[in-house]
């Protein structure tokens, strides 16, 4: 089967006004007089929001080497940790990976780069849909938001077709290997995945988004995590979300075989890949919203 792989960058912002925000917010940022965050950016918490404390329980981590490692009993170990985290977390962290730490601080240097273009070169790739190649832009989706994230951002396809902006330079020959690399990554984890579900090793192998779409294949049974950053008030953050999925035409439903096993009902509609993508770029950014809508 095809896949896809969008990648994300975005930039999230100092909350206090400075010379490295871009975009929208970089115009908002250096207006004159500027000393107040205008209430078009500004959260308040509301009654189902809650505040998240730190906890003692570590973050589940899972060593990439004993996933690929030729010791049956190690990678057992590695499937087991996999299945918890997939299940009580719904996220995890990677550790000895083999993605170069060389090649992951030039991807970072790049973005950073390309935040600090020119506004009129930046906005040769604003793109007009969701689905477009090449986007970049302000916060998640301004057409229906009333409060905006404090963010930019940079979406593009890298796979099966390889789309980068021109500039700055080497942004897309550092992308090219970047994007090879770390899917390398997510299709061995994809395998691991797959076994702890009992579903065998190449069920789910470039086959899924990993992660709102572990949670339909999976019936609801693996989490899909909510997403939460505290922005600095000095320093502006670089982050790069690379997301790995069926091609665009490919139906998402849970996996048959675990609700004849499991004698569940299907929690979820089917519906295409690629439909599923506009509705989630389509939607406010509000916690689980785009999963919710599919909900049977």
């Amino acid at each position: 089967m095809a896949e896809t792989a969008p990648l994300v960058a975005t930039q999230a912002s100092p909350t206090t006004p400075s010379k490295r925000i871009t975009s929208i917010i970089k115009l908002l940022a250096e207006s004159p007089g500027l000393t107040n965050i205008p209430s078009t950016h500004t959260f308040t918490l509301n009654s189902h929001d809650q505040v998240v404390s730190d906890t003692e329980e570590p973050v589940p981590v899972i060593d990439y080497s004993l996933l690929i490692s030729s010791s049956p009993d190690q990678r057992s170990k590695i499937i087991h940790d996999l299945r918890k985290a997939c299940q009580y977390w719904g996220f995890f962290m990677v550790i000895n990976h083999g993605v170069p730490e060389r090649l992951m601080r030039s991807m970072i240097d790049a973005c950073r780069e390309f935040f600090d273009l020119p506004e009129e070169e930046k906005q040769e790739y604003e793109g007009k849909h969701v689905l477009d190649p090449i986007r970049c832009g302000t916060s998640f989706n301004t057409s229906v938001e009333k409060v905006f994230c404090w963010r930019d951002f940079l979406k593009l396809f890298v796979h099966p077709v390889f789309h980068s902006p021109s500039k700055p330079a080497e942004f897309s020959e550092n992308l090219l290997e970047y994007s090879k690399r770390v899917r390398e990554v997510a299709r061995e984890l994809l395998k691991g995945i797959s076994e702890s579900l009992g579903l065998g090793t190449n069920y789910i192998d470039k086959a899924l988004n990993l992660e709102q779409g572990l949670q339909i294949l999976s019936n609801g049974k693996y989490k899909s995590v909510e997403h939460r950053a505290v922005v600095n008030k000095k320093a502006a953050r670089i982050s790069l979300a690379m997301a790995h999925g069926p091609s665009l035409d490919s139906v998402v439903t849970p996996a048959p075989e675990l609700l004849d096993r499991e004698g569940n009902a299907p929690a979820y509609i089917e519906m295409k890949y690629g439909k599923y993508l506009e509705l989630q770029q389509s939607s406010k950014l509000d916690g689980k919203s785009c999963l919710d809508q599919v909900r049977i």
